[in-house]
């Protein structure tokens, strides 16, 4: 039987400032569908995911009828219109808008209805660009506050604010009965649930980054006082007593927090400009500072900033540039949280340790290179010993290896015979095994197979005599993954 589906969608921008998108799965719930797409994507990006899976399903013919609120929720390139036009005539697919009713595609009167609607999605795809531009221009002009405010802060009449609304209940001096508490009548803003707010906790990070200078310590100290469970009042389901939540997420990662020290509004300054252009984020250096725009409202001196700056440019963040990389890197994991280990040097020494290790993952030992690599030759000496005494079955590698060598042998024992005139076939039949013998060796084989099956793979002190260069490229055929944990080398896993 086939489906009655609905597609609703709504572009970033569109979902910031209202709730559409729950307004139009809403109204295609009451018209009737059996199963709804929707997408928080451009109308202009095709390669939305649930678009794409809604075309599938049509191609395979299991739709009889795709309903939208218009059909600029469909999409507002004219190409990809035309195209899901074709298509819904092609199958036979009944369109129906809810803002007109069914678009009958298979008359002149509903294609022309259709091909209208396409161009007028792209007319005014083009007048929203250019009317968010000037709106832009107007308030980089005007000095008006950006959409989009850091951490610590608010908008109130188009300028930046202190946060300074309690939101959170902090580990450390929480009343004993919380749990009792977050249950009772409590207003959502009671002091008894609530006391620190975000310009707080942002003031708290600054001065935590001046007193330890490691971004690191910083968020092991706000982990500490916050936990992962940030204890807020939540709204409760009908019938429900409201119960404790994560109210609050502060950095993730050393870089957020890095960024976040750096932005000039925390300074005072309204900045423009700072948001991503094809994929890639601006330098801070290209972005457009207006200074002081609301100097009572700065989080950060002038004086801080400089400081931060200078400890963020001499010790912040410098691990795992790439000088600071091994052949081994990104190989070597943490079985404990997942995460790929960064490759750190202390005078003579070089070692692996769990990349997350200074913030959530307690796996805080490191392991030696040279421990790793005597784990690595141990492995792959053991598993070339096996294959060795047959505990490993041959495969089919292995067979179109024999195959070469008896051709070759084929060949050889002709250029052994004496040549005459009645021998002249024998020519021929050189030339053929020639032939086949470039095609065998051009087939593409198992690399890393040929390699542990030599002779020497079996012994370990071969694999001790490898240069730098030559491990690299052994190691890069023979191992997919290192597992360490708690200053350990627990597993090595091979590619054969």
């Amino acid at each position: 039987m086939k489906l009655t589906i609905g597609y609703a969608r709504v572009s970033t921008t569109e979902q910031f400032y209202s709730q559409s998108l729950d307004r139009q799965i809403d109204i295609l719930k009451e018209h009737g569908v059996d199963k709804i797409f929707r997408d928080v994507e451009s109308g202009a990006n095709s390669d939305r995911a649930e678009f794409q899976q809604l075309i599938k399903l049509i191609q395979q013919g299991e739709v009889r009828t795709l309903k939208a609120v218009a059909w600029d929720r469909l999409m507002r390139d004219p190409s990809m219109g035309f195209f899901v036009k074709n298509l819904l005539r092609e199958y036979d697919v009944q369109l129906f808008l809810l803002n007109q009713g069914e678009v009958d595609l298979s008359t002149a009167a509903g294609e022309l209805s259709a091909d209208m609607q396409i161009l007028l999605g792209a007319y005014e795809r083009k007048t929203i660009i250019e009317r968010i531009n000037r709106v832009h221009k107007r308030r980089r002009k005007d000095q008006i506050a950006w959409q989009v405010f850091p951490f610590g802060y608010r908008i109130i009449n188009n300028k930046y604010e202190l946060d300074t609304t309690p939101c959170v209940c902090p580990i450390e001096g929480r009343p004993a009965n919380y749990r009792e508490l977050s249950f009772e009548d409590e207003p959502d803003n009671s002091l008894k649930l609530l006391s620190w707010s975000k310009a707080r906790i942002s003031r708290e990070m600054v001065e935590s980054f001046l007193e330890l200078r490691k971004g690191s310590k910083v968020l092991q100290r706000m982990h500490a006082r916050f936990g992962s469970s940030i204890i807020k009042k939540s709204k409760p389901a009908v019938g429900l007593k409201s119960k404790p939540v994560i109210g609050l997420a502060i950095f993730g990662t050393i870089s957020g927090l890095k960024r976040w020290l750096r932005n000039p509004v925390l300074q005072g300054h309204t900045c423009y400009q700072k948001y991503p252009r094809k994929g890639k984020y601006p330098d801070i250096s290209e972005w457009n500072v207006i200074p002081n725009t609301h100097p009572g409202q700065a989080l950060i001196t002038s004086e801080e900033y400089q400081e931060i700056e200078e400890i963020i440019s001499s010790s912040f963040g410098k691990l795992g540039k790439p000088e600071r990389t091994y052949y081994l890197t990104g190989k070597v994991v943490c079985q404990k949280c997942g995460g790929s280990c960064d490759l750190k040097r202390s005078g003579q020494y070089s070692y692996y340790a769990c990349g997350h290790s200074r913030t959530y993952c307690d796996s805080r030992e490191h392991v030696r290179l040279e421990r790793i690599e005597e784990a690595i030759i141990y492995r792959i000496s053991t598993r070339a010993n096996e294959i060795y005494l047959g505990n490993t079955a041959p495969t089919e590698d292995s067979a179109e290896l024999a195959k070469i060598a008896e051709i070759k042998k084929k060949i050889q024992d002709i250029e052994n015979l004496s040549w005459s005139k009645v021998d002249r076939d024998l020519n021929n039949i050189k030339r053929d095994l020639y032939r086949v013998l470039e095609t065998e060796m051009n087939k593409p084989r198992n690399v890393s197979q040929e390699i542990i099956r030599h002779p020497q793979a079996q012994n370990i002190n071969f694999w001790y005599t490898l240069t730098k260069t030559e491990r690299e490229i052994f190691y890069g055929k023979l191992v997919d993954r290192i597992l360490i944990v708690d200053g350990k080398v627990v597993a090595i896993d091979l590619s054969v």
